[in-house]
């Protein structure tokens, strides 16, 4: 909200410095300006307080006029905005706005230390030699590529399920994907699985009073597209299972974005996470195979 104090600051001292442009280049704004109050008060003592909108409208289309014949754009002279929805208060309608959630989102990223993994893991840096199997890898690229080419498209489901061995390159793919969507201003939230359910029994069960946790338990539901990282690698349960499928329904029905890498095979999911959470992971994601020996280790 600091930030947001700031951008108001800026919007009027810029304001206020094309307004002094004005007034150096066209006096008679200057002048129409400093006589509205003395017209506003000429207008209520004559008790004609309803021709004060009429005589504003006026005065603000000689303004414009005024601007117009001197090169100005007609609202030369009014506030602008970096976020017009909100007008930089971070807020609209009661609501947080969609720029706060994502300066909030580029907040937590900085806290997960995942904009330095951005800035190594991405399509840039990416080395397709370093697969053994780079005919098949290089159609997964591909596909990935493509998966943000056509992000938000109604015939793309819009969830990705990452299957393979060790080091094979899930997460790195997944990295390549995030900042791109970040990148065109989607709301990427990346947790390991099991920072996701600890979060979620931190919040859920134990009902806490941390605002971070609090805050990050809404965002992994709400945000444009949710990374969770070696799916299968945290201590699973009834009560981890009751949370994972309620989580994928909601994002799945709210139509939100979800990608998953997990060492695990299609079988070993079932197993783990029964047979409810592996049906609706098969029927709503596009499972992408990701094959070959641990890159890290060759790189």
């Amino acid at each position: 909200m600091r930030e947001y104090d700031e951008l108001q600051r800026l919007d009027r001292q810029e304001r206020d410095a094309r307004v002094e442009e004005v007034y150096q280049s066209v006096p008679k704004i200057r002048e129409i300006d400093e006589n509205r109050g003395v017209l506003a008060l000429s207008i209520v003592r004559e008790g004609r307080e309803a021709d004060i909108k009429e005589a504003f409208a006026e005065i603000k289309k000689e303004k414009q006029d005024l601007l117009k014949k001197a090169g100005f754009p007609s609202d030369y002279m009014e506030m602008r905005y970096r976020c017009p929805d909100c007008m930089d208060t971070g807020y609209a309608d009661g609501k947080k706005c969609h720029c706060l959630i994502a300066r909030e989102n580029k907040i937590l990223y900085a806290q997960s230390n995942i904009e330095n993994i951005l800035k190594k893991e991405n399509f840039n840096t990416l080395d397709e030699s370093l697969y053994s199997e780079q005919e098949h890898m290089s159609k997964v690229v591909a596909y990935c590529k493509k998966f943000v080419r056509e992000f938000g498209s109604e015939s793309q489901k819009g969830n990705l399920l990452f299957t393979g061995s060790t080091g094979a390159g899930k997460t790195f793919l997944c990295n390549c994907i995030a900042k791109e969507l970040m990148e065109q201003n989607h709301s990427v939230i990346y947790l390991s699985a099991i920072e996701l359910f600890d979060i979620m029994a931190q919040s859920k069960v134990r009902h806490t009073e941390d605002v971070m946790i609090n805050e990050l338990y809404d965002r992994i539901f709400d945000c444009d597209v949710l990374v969770i990282d070696d799916l299968g690698s945290e201590l699973t349960n009834s009560l981890t299972n009751s949370n994972l499928f309620f989580l994928l329904n909601h994002r799945i029905l709210s139509g939100r974005a979800t990608l998953i890498s997990t060492n695990l095979g299609i079988d070993a999911l079932r197993d783990v996470y029964t047979e409810r959470v592996t049906s609706r992971i098969m029927s709503s994601y596009d499972i992408i195979p990701v094959i070959g020996r641990d890159i890290r280790l060759h790189s």
